[in-house]
């Protein structure tokens, strides 16, 4: 594939990534707003659910206020108490008034066709119902003559506890006969009222509402895919597009169901204890777009709430965008094809002078030597100054180059000579002590000589105390000949981890720093790794003497060495009583870093010791995991 068509590709790529990426952006702003308008209609179609319930309540409440003040209701309470069952105050029995009133019951039954009983209920005899008008299963309005007695039902006990004129409206629930649930199944809302005869409260009329027209047109949503569901306070389900689901609490003990939340019910008490005044939410949930509306209509029960919920596919929200992006996405692919003749000729009269430029770029790079182009082809004049500064360009890369080598050589030397100064000084602190005692001994055998006192035993003793001390020397200089060994020309040979850190270790301590305590674990003397003992005792050398610096400034000083091996390789770690912070950590390897004051140190130390194991094949790293500072130098294992 030559270049010609690599631009091509490339470009083509680019201008791909390019739409897509465009497209990407527009669908996901597409999306927010269609997400916006769709979450808007579900927002009026639940208001729209409300209004009606609300609707019906008004018409329903309304309706019975009307009862109430009818003139048969107050007489029939009256007479009802009387022993002739008589209305003290119009004189007319019980049974004229209820039969007026049974009149009235009837009519408003035939006007109001999903009213199923209208009922006059004495607080008297536990609840009796005195009058009781409902609509039969053949949609036949009687006046049923089988009295119940309501006193513990709640919808009885809540309207007796109303103030005058104010109505109470159940929970939405399954008409109860007998306390037994009726089948068919019927959902009902009743609204109760009290009266009122001279302050004191002489019954109840109860209107029933039946609820399941309502509830079945308000699981179908307003459009295709979109759905709605109504759950009250109890988590029971009043409507639902599955009918399993709905009214399962009260049902529970018939159908042995598990009872669990609604979807979004967690939402509903959320925003019922938030201060949300329009007690409506938005949101996503299930893979679905959801919209919620919390209503209270009953002020005898703030903690009961019915929940409107209408929702729809989360994929709805997205299926327009979607569409658009990849109707943009075709129309510039298919642009793209119509446009390649012309992005080959185009790509070939770029690619000409740059495969040439490149030739010549490869060539620098496996000889080191560039030559500029004679020409370039189609006069691609940027092409040709590119050449010229690449050109000028490589040989200051060579200067530099030859500089960079020159000062990275002057700074290892400096390096190596800051550790042999290290060593020098306890070189000469360790030859010192024995050469003090020859000088010692010299003296008293001069002094004796001359007072004639020499006695052999005096004179072997001396002896023996000198050449003691002249063999303390030969050990020093036999460890600097271990130290100095020749490299090999740079190649690993096998040494004992045991000579070069007894050495090293030695003379270091020795400089000045023997008020510090010092400890050195034992090493297995058979213990070796595969290095050169000149670079490996000047890494030493360098990190005992920072930990040596390192100590000094606590206020219990020590520094330790300890050796550890394992099946392929050793580790030699330095530790010393201060601690170091992660931020010196991650930069204490780099170049010219340093903790010391300023004159004291290059902050090269550690960067050439970090060469030095490297080329050792080894690692050289901080052990973050010790409470104290510890350096690690882990090498192969011969």
């Amino acid at each position: 594939m030559n270049l010609a068509h690599k631009i091509l590709i490339y470009a083509a790529a680019l201008v791909s990534f390019a739409t897509f990426i465009i497209s990407v952006i527009f669908y996901f702003s597409l999306t927010d707003v269609t997400k916006e308008k769709t979450l808007s209609e579900l927002e009026f179609i639940n208001q729209t659910k409300k209004d009606d319930f609300i609707e019906i309540l008004e018409n329903l409440r309304s309706n019975v206020i009307a009862l109430e003040q009818t003139p048969p209701i107050k007489p029939i309470a009256r007479a009802y108490q009387s022993k002739q069952k008589v209305d003290p105050v119009t004189g007319e029995s019980l049974k004229i008034w209820s039969d007026r009133l049974s009149q009235i019951f009837k009519g408003l039954l035939k006007a109001n066709p999903h009213y199923s009983q209208i009922r006059y209920i004495s607080v008297h005899d536990n609840g009796l119902e005195l009058i009781r008008v409902e609509r039969s299963k053949k949609n036949k309005i009687i006046v049923q003559t089988e009295k119940q007695k309501k006193g513990d039902r709640n919808y009885f006990k809540k309207s007796i506890k109303q103030r005058p004129g104010q109505v109470y409206l159940s929970p939405i629930e399954l008409n109860r006969e007998y306390g037994q649930i009726t089948v068919p199944y019927q959902p009902v809302i009743r609204a109760g009222i009290p009266i009122y005869v001279k302050n004191k409260v002489q019954g109840i009329i109860v209107i029933n509402k039946e609820m399941d027209w309502f509830l079945n047109q308000f699981e179908k949503g307003f459009s295709k895919h979109t759905s709605s569901y109504m759950f009250d306070h109890k988590k029971n389900f009043l409507s639902h597009p599955d009918p399993k689901l709905q009214f399962r609490l009260d049902l529970r003990n018939i159908t042995k169901d598990p009872i669990s939340e609604p979807p979004g019910w967690s939402l509903a008490k959320s925003l019922i204890q938030s201060n949300n005044k329009s007690r409506q939410l938005s949101t996503t949930i299930e893979g679905h777009l959801l919209s919620l509306t919390i209503y209270n209509y009953n002020n005898d029960s703030p903690d009961s709430f019915l929940a409107f919920v209408t929702r729809t596919p989360t994929w709805r929200a997205f299926a327009i965008p979607y569409q658009v992006m990849m109707q943009a996405i075709s129309a510039v692919l298919i642009c793209l094809l119509l446009l390649l003749p012309f992005g080959f000729v185009l790509a070939k009269q770029f690619s000409l002078p740059l495969a040439s430029f490149t030739e010549n770029m490869r060539r620098y790079r496996e000889t080191g030597k560039y030559t500029q182009p004679n020409h370039f082809k189609f006069n691609f004049q940027e092409a040709r100054e590119m050449g010229e500064s690449f050109a000028e360009l490589t040989k200051t890369i060579e200067n530099q180059k030859l500089q960079i080598v020159d000062q990275q050589k002057q700074m290892a030397t400096q390096e190596k000579f800051a550790a042999l100064g290290v060593l020098s000084a306890g070189i000469a602190h360790e030859i010192n002590n024995p050469l003090a005692i020859i000088k010692s001994y010299l003296d008293s055998l001069r002094i004796s000589s001359r007072a004639n006192k020499l006695e052999s035993e005096q004179i072997d003793k001396f002896t023996e105390k000198m050449q003691s001390a002249i063999d303390r020397i030969q050990s020093i200089i036999q460890g600097l000949k271990t130290f100095t060994k020749g490299d090999n020309d740079g190649e690993l040979y096998p040494l004992k981890v045991y000579d070069l850190i007894k050495v090293t270790s030695q003379f270091v301590h020795a400089k000045s720093y023997r008020k510090i305590k010092f400890t050195v674990d034992e090493i297995d003397p058979n213990l070796q790794v595969m290095g050169i003992t000149g670079p490996l005792s000047q890494v030493i050398t360098n990190l005992l003497n920072n930990a040596f610096y390192a100590a000094e400034k606590t206020p219990d000083p020590w520094v330790s060495l300890k050796v550890e091996a394992t099946e392929d390789s050793v580790s030699i770690k330095v530790k010393d009583s201060g601690n170091i912070s992660t931020e010196i950590v991650e930069q204490i390897m780099d170049p010219f870093f340093t903790t010391k004051p300023e004159g004291q140190g290059t902050g090269l130390g550690l960067s050439i010791s970090r060469n030095i194991v490297d080329k050792h094949k080894g690692e050289l790293f901080v052990d973050e995991a010790e409470p104290n500072t510890c350096f690690v130098v882990k090498l192969p294992k011969v």
